[in-house]
C-alpha cells in the first residue's frame, strides 16, 4: 500500500468520522532521539475508538542540517495503516511501514528549531507506535550495528531429534529482525524476540554444518553471529585405522571406512629438513582414502615426541613462523581436509617449542590455545580435535584432559575430543563409561582414535575388543573409533594386530565386522580360559602390569601405577613350587607415607600370607628391590597383591616368587672387570668418550670412565645380541660411581631391537632395569 496526500499543510490533523463506539483523546507518546543526524523523532495518539485509533508522529530539527527529504521506519505493533496524511506510506517485510517525506518538502524543508508531523489512521486496536528515523537527506542516522549471538541445542547428533537455535540480539535503536543460515544459505527469519529456530535433524543431513544468526536494526545496520558448529552423524559412525606404509593398503578397504596416516602426516616425517617438503607418504594415504571413499584424518600437527629436530636451533619468531608455514602448506596441499588431531598429547608431551605459541600465559595453556587459533585460520571448515591417552582409565586423568579442553571450548577452537585407546586391555569398563560419559556432558563429539588391545592370546583380545568396542560404539557421543593398524607385524604394539601375516582373521576381527554389520556375534568370541603362570626351578616372576585382574589402579608400561589403599591385582592360577623360599617385590616411591602390600591366596578377603612395608625409595623413578623369606608350598593357587594404608602406596614393576639362582660361571660381558687393556665391546650411545681408569674401581684396578659427557642421554653401551638364548633368564648388575656434584640420576637400562622383518623400524623397546633417580655424588 503506498498512502499519501496531496495537502501541503505540515500541521493539518487528518479526522476520522467516529459512527459508534467510545472516543478517548491522547497527546503525546515518548520521544526518540536520533544518533547522527540531530533530530528528534516523537509519536502519539489523537484519539483510539474500539477496532482503531489516530495517531501522529512529528520529526524535530534540534541541530541537525536542513532536511528536505527523511526516511522513518514505522513499528504500528501489528496494526494497519487505513490512511495517512503528509507523507508517503509503504508497507515493509516483517510488518510496520516506511515512511517518506511528500513531495513538497523539498521546497517547505525543516530548518534547524522547526519540525514536521504527519498523521495516520489504523485498525484494529492502537497498541503502541515506534518511529524510527532512518536517514536526512539520504544520509544514515543510525550507523551503529547490532550485536548478536547464537547458541545450539547440541554439537552433534548421532541419533534423529531436534536442534534449537537461539539468538540473543540487541541495538541502540531497536532489533528489526534475526536471519538464520545453515552453510552460508538462508534457511529462516524471525522478526520478533526470543529469535529462535527449531530444525527437524536426521541422516539426510550428515556432515559438518555451520549456523549463523544475523541481526538488521531499523537503519538497515546489521552483525553476523559467531558460527555453531554442528556434526550430524546418524547411522554413520566410522571404523578406521592408521596405515604406515605399503603393505598396510591392500586389505584396509575391505575392513575400515576412514583412515588417519600412523606417521605420514607428522611434522618430522614431512619436513625433516628444513624446508624440504616430503609429501609421498601422506599423498599416498590422501589419494587412498578419496579413491576408496574413506573419510581422511590429519594426524598431527603440533607433537612434542615427533617434531622436526632443526625447530629447536631457531628463534622463538622464526619457530612460530614455521609453525604458521606448516600448516599453510598443508591447507594448501589439502585444501578439504574434514578432521584434524591438530595438537597430540598436550598432557603428556608437550613441544619444546611451546614458547613461540605464548608458552603456558595466563590460561597455563596459551601454546595450546594459539596452537588452535593458527588451526582454525587455515582450516575454517574443518573439525579441529585435541588427542590424548590415559585419559579413560582414570577419573583423575579424565578432569585433567576436561580443564584442558574447556579452554578451547570457551574460545570456539575445538570442534571434537579425541582419546587415545592405547593401555585400555585391563582398564575396568565401570570407570571407562563414566569417563566417557563426563566428557560427552561437554557437548563436543568424541573420536576414540588409536584402539589396540595388546593381547597374544587370541580369546582373550577377541573378549576384551567385545566387551570395551561396543562401549564405544554404543556410546551417543562417539563419532568414530580409529584401530591402530591393523596387520601382524606392522603394529606399534606387537600382539594389538586383528589380521595375522597369512590373511586370516583373528576372533576379534571376525567379531567386530559381524558387530558392525548388525549381527548377532558372541558365538564368534573363544571362551578365554588363563593360561595360568608358571616358573622354573629357581622361581617365577609375576610382571605387575600384566596382571589378568584388577580394580582401582592403572597398568602403566612396565609397572602398575595410581595404587591406593583398597586397590588389588590378582594372579590366577600360580603354580608354585615346595624349593621356593624367596618373596621379592621391585617398586617405586616418591612420597613419605608408608604403605605396604600384602599377599593373599585364593581370595582377596582370606588372611594374608605375607605382608610388606614399602619405604619411600627416593623419586618416583628411583627403584628399590625388597627381598624377605617366604614360606614354601606347593600346589597352584590365586594370588592377590592386595595395597594398604595410603595413597601412592607404590608404583610396582614386577614380583618374584623362588630362591636364589647360582653364580653363573661364565659373565656374558668380556672382561666385565675392566682389567684388559682397553674397554672391549663397549661403545658410546652419543659421544661420550670411553676409557679404562685406574683412580676409580670396585673390584679389581680399573674401571670404564665415561667422560666428555653433553647431556644425560650421553652413555655407554654393551651389544648382548647373539650371547643371549630365547627363553633364557639372565641376572644383570652394575656399579656405578656417580662423580657429578649433585644429585643425579643412575639408570641401568636395555634396548631390545625388533628386525625390520617382523616389526617395523623404531618399534624397538627400552626397559629399565634399575632407575635411580637420587644418587648423591660419590655414591
Amino acid at each position: 500500500m503506498s498512502v499519501h496526500s496531496p495537502m501541503p499543510a505540515h500541521t493539518r490533523p487528518l479526522w476520522k468520522t467516529i459512527c459508534a463506539g467510545a472516543l478517548a483523546l491522547a497527546f503525546a507518546g515518548q520521544a526518540q532521539a536520533a544518533d547522527g543526524c540531530g533530530y528528534r523523532v516523537d509519536s502519539g495518539t489523537h484519539a483510539t475508538w474500539p477496532g482503531g485509533y489516530q495517531a501522529w508522529v512529528e520529526i524535530g530539527n534540534q541541530s541537525g542540517e536542513t532536511a528536505t527529504s527523511f526516511e522513518v521506519l514505522l513499528d504500528t505493533g501489528g496494526t494497519a495503516i487505513t490512511d495517512g496524511s503528509l507523507a508517503k506510506y509503504q508497507p515493509t517485510e516483517g510488518g510496520g511501514y516506511l515512511v517518506n517525506e511528500p513531495n513538497w518538502l523539498q521546497w517547505q524543508q525543516i530548518p534547524p528549531g522547526a519540525s514536521y508531523r504527519f498523521h495516520f489512521n489504523g485498525e484494529p486496536d492502537y497498541t503502541g507506535v515506534t518511529p524510527y528515523l532512518i536517514s536526512i537527506n539520504g544520509k544514515p542516522c543510525d550507523r551503529e550495528p547490532p550485536e548478536v549471538s547464537l547458541s545450539a541445542s547440541a554439537r552433534y547428533f548421532t541419533a534423529a531429534g531436534t536442534l534449537t537455535l537461539t539468538a540473543e540480539a540487541a541495538d541502540n535503536t531497536a532489533v528489526r529482525k534475526v536471519v538464520f543460515a545453515r552453510d552460508g544459505e538462508v534457511i529462516a527469519e524471525d522478526w520478533e524476540a526470543p529469535y529462535r529456530l527449531e530444525l527437524a535433524i536426521d541422516g539426510s543431513g550428515n556432515g559438518r554444518h555451520v549456523y549463523t544468526a544475523t541481526a538488521y536494526d531499523p537503519g538497515g545496520n546489521k552483525a553476523v553471529s559467531e558460527q555453531s558448529r554442528l556434526l550430524v552423524a546418524i547411522g554413520d559412525k566410522f571404523f578406521g585405522t592408521a596405515p604406515d606404509g605399503e603393505p598396510d593398503y591392500p586389505r584396509l578397504a575391505d575392513y575400515f571406512d576412514q583412515l588417519t596416516p600412523g606417521n605420514a602426516g607428522k611434522w618430522a616425517s614431512v619436513e625433516g629438513n628444513r624446508d624440504q617438503m616430503n609429501w609421498q607418504n601422506l599423498d599416498t594415504a590422501y589419494q587412498f582414502a578419496r579413491d576408496h571413499g574413506l573419510r581422511f584424518k590429519l594426524h598431527t600437527f603440533i607433537w612434542g615426541q615427533q617434531q622436526p629436530g632443526w625447530i629447536g636451533d631457531l628463534a622463538p619468531e622464526e619457530q612460530l613462523a614455521e609453525i604458521d608455514q606448516w600448516m599453510a602448506a598443508v591447507a594448501e596441499r589439502y585444501p578439504d581436509l574434514e578432521m584434524i588431531d591438530v595438537v597430540n598429547e598436550p598432557l603428556h608431551a608437550q613441544p619444546t617449542y611451546k614458547a613461540a605459541l605464548g608458552g603456558d600465559g595466563e590460561t597455563g595453556w596459551d601454546w595450546l590455545i594459539n596452537a588452535f587459533a593458527l588451526a582454525r585460520a587455515h582450516f575454517p571448515d574443518a573439525e579441529l580435535i585435541l588427542n590424548d591417552y590415559n585419559i579413560l582409565i582414570l577419573g583423575q586423568f579424565t578432569n585433567d584432559y576436561l580443564a584442558v579442553i574447556e579452554r578451547l571450548q570457551s574460545r570456539g577452537l575445538i570442534d571434537g575430543i579425541g582419546l587415545q585407546a592405547h593401555f585400555l586391555e585391563r582398564a575396568e569398563l565401570p570407570v571407562v563409561q563414566s569417563n566417557l560419559d563426563a566428557l560427552a556432558a561437554t557437548g563436543l563429539p568424541i573420536y576414540i582414535s588409536e584402539l589396540e588391545l595388546n593381547f597374544a592370546d587370541d580369546a582373550r583380545q577377541a573378549n576384551a575388543m567385545r566387551d570395551l568396542f561396543s562401549i564405544f560404539w554404543e556410546h551417543p557421543a562417539v563419532v568414530g573409533v580409529t584401530h591402530w593398524g591393523y596387520l601382524e607385524g606392522r603394529m606399534w604394539r606387537e600382539n594389538g594386530y586383528l589380521l595375522r601375516a597369512d590373511g586370516t582373521e583373528r576372533p576379534a576381527l571376525q567379531w567386530l565386522t559381524c558387530y558392525l554389520a548388525g549381527g548377532v556375534c558372541d558365538h564368534l568370541v573363544p571362551e578365554y580360559i588363563p593360561a595360568g603362570w608358571s616358573g622354573g626351578e629357581y622361581g617365577l616372576t609375576l610382571e605387575a602390569e600384566l596382571y589378568d585382574e584388577g580394580q582401582g589402579l592403572i597398568a602403566s608400561g612396565n609397572q602398575v601405577a595410581f595404587t591406593d589403599d583398597g586397590d588389588w591385582i590378582a594372579f590366577r592360577d600360580v603354580e608354585f613350587q615346595q624349593g621356593w623360599d624367596t618373596f621379592q617385590v621391585h617398586y617405586a616411591k616418591g612420597n613419605e607415607a608408608v604403605g605396604s602390600i600384602s599377599v593373599h591366596l585364593d581370595d582377596l578377603a582370606s588372611d594374608p600370607v605375607l605382608t610388606l612395608p614399602l619405604e619411600p625409595t627416593g623419586g618416583w623413578g628411583s627403584s628399590s628391590t625388597l627381598e624377605v623369606p617366604w614360606a614354601p608350598l606347593a600346589g597352584t593357587h590365586d594370588v592377590y597383591i592386595r595395597f594398604n594404608d595410603t595413597w601412592g602406596v607404590a608404583n610396582v614393576d614386577w614380583l618374584r616368587i623362588g630362591k636364589p639362582e647360582p653364580v653363573p660361571d661364565t659373565n656374558l660381558v668380556t672382561d666385565g672387570g675392566f682389567e684388559g687393556d682397553a674397554p672391549s665391546g663397549w661403545q658410546s650411545w652419543a659421544g661420550a668418550a670411553l676409557s679404562l681408569s685406574r683412580d676409580r674401581a670396585y673390584a679389581g684396578k680399573q674401571s670404564l670412565l665415561a667422560g666428555e659427557r653433553g647431556n644425560s642421554n650421553q652413555f655407554a653401551v654393551y651389544n648382548l645380541t647373539g650371547k643371549v638364548n630365547p627363553g633364557s633368564t639372565y641376572a644383570v648388575s652394575a656399579q656405578v660411581l656417580h662423580t657429578g656434584d649433585t644429585a643425579d640420576t643412575v639408570r641401568l637400562a636395555a634396548k631390545v631391537e625388533c628386525s625390520v622383518e617382523t616389526v617395523p623400524d623404531g618399534h624397538s623397546t627400552f626397559p629399565w632395569l634399575d632407575n635411580n633417580t637420587a644418587v648423591a655424588p660419590g655414591e
